[in-house]
This record gives structure tokens, sequence and C-alpha cells, in this order.
């Protein structure tokens, strides 16, 4: 597939009805893609905990326009979305929140 097809069709990928936003839309900045969070995030409780976990943050890299993006000089990728993360000691992500 050439990449320009997948930039077309990167940006014609919608979660929800983008003309009817739900009633938490005004409440929460990741609303127009909670239902795709919500599988990923139940995904990854569905995965067997061990025993030793830790929690930190991690900041995904992006410039592009988002209402929660952050900027962490002291960080490798100062500009992006912090998202608090519990993993493994495998290094496995068991849960997640933005």
């Amino acid at each position: 597939m050439a990449v320009n097809r997948i930039f077309k069709l990167r940006s014609a990928l919608r979660i929800t009805d983008q003309n009817e936003p739900s009633d938490t839309s005004s409440d929460e900045k990741f609303w127009n893609v909670r239902p795709l969070l919500d599988v990923i995030r139940n995904r990854c409780l569905q995965l067997e905990e061990l025993e030793h976990n830790c929690i930190d943050e991690q900041m995904v890299a992006f410039l592009g326009r988002v209402p929660a993006k952050q900027v962490v000089k002291s960080k490798r990728n100062p500009v992006g979305v912090k998202i608090f993360v519990r993993c493994s000691m495998d290094g496995l992500a068991h849960d997640f929140e933005l």
C-alpha cells in the first residue's frame, strides 16, 4: 500500500460521530477517542498480573494539535501527552490513565 494512501485513510478514520458529541465532551479532553482507549485499557486489564508493579508517568511525543499537550523540558521528548502507566517487571502495561 502506498504511503499517500495510508495517510489518506488515516485522515478519514473516525472513532465517534463528530457531528453529535457526547455529553462528556465538555468535561473530557479525549472524548472523541474514548471508545478506542476503553477497548485498549480493558485488554490491558485482562493481562495476568505479576507480583511486582511500578507506576510511572510516560510522555508520548506529539507535536500536533491536542488539548492535553504538555511541555516537560527535563524529558527526552519534551512535548507530548503525559500518561500514567502501571507496568509489571516484564515491561507490559497493565493499566493506564490519560
